[in-house]
C-alpha cells in the first residue's frame, strides 16, 4: 500500500519538474539573447572604430606617396579601413568619407585655422586628415526584448600629416 502511494507522487512530481524547468528556461534564454545582442552593437562600434584609427594612421604615414594625386589615396584609405572593418562595411563606400584640412590664416584674427583643402596639396606635411563613416546601420541579431530598428553608428578619427 505504502509503495503504490509513492509511486503515485512520483509520477505526479515528474509533471511538476518539467513545467519548473520550462519557467526558469525562458528567462535565462531571454538574458542569454540579451547579452549577444549588447556584445554585437559593442563589437561592430569597436570594430568601426579601430578600422577609421588604422585608415588615419596610414593616410598619414603613406600622406608623401600620394602628394600628387590625394584623390587616389582617398580610395587606398577607403580600402585600408575596409580591410580593418572585417566586412562590416563591405559594399557601403559612400558612408566612408575622408577629408583633408589644410591650414591658413584668418583674415581678422590672424590666427590659422583648418579649412577644407582641395587639389594638389591637400595631403601636404602639416595638414590634418578626418577619416570616419558615418551613418552605418547594425540590426540587431535578436530582438528579444526590443523591436528590430537598427542602431546608426558613427566613428570618426582625425591625425595630423
Amino acid at each position: 500500500m505504502a509503495s503504490q502511494a509513492t509511486s503515485r507522487r512520483r509520477t505526479r512530481q515528474g509533471g511538476q519538474e518539467i513545467i519548473e524547468f520550462t519557467f526558469l528556461l525562458v528567462p535565462v534564454l531571454g538574458f542569454l539573447f540579451l547579452t549577444i545582442d549588447i556584445a554585437w552593437m559593442v563589437f561592430t562600434r569597436a570594430t568601426l572604430q579601430h578600422a577609421v584609427r588604422e585608415g588615419a594612421r596610414y593616410a598619414v604615414v603613406n600622406g608623401p606617396a600620394y602628394l600628387s594625386n590625394p584623390t587616389g589615396e582617398t580610395t587606398v584609405v577607403k580600402d585600408r579601413v575596409k580591410q580593418f572593418a572585417f566586412g562590416l562595411l563591405t559594399g557601403k563606400d559612400d558612408q566612408i568619407l575622408v577629408t583633408w584640412y589644410t591650414q591658413q590664416p584668418n583674415a581678422t584674427t590672424g590666427q590659422y585655422e583648418y579649412v577644407i583643402a582641395t587639389g594638389t596639396g591637400a595631403n601636404n606635411s602639416g595638414n590634418l586628415v578626418e577619416v570616419s563613416v558615418e551613418g552605418y546601420s547594425a540590426k540587431s541579431l535578436l530582438g528579444v526584448f526590443h523591436d528590430l530598428t537598427p542602431f546608426v553608428f558613427a566613428a570618426r578619427s582625425a591625425d595630423r600629416m
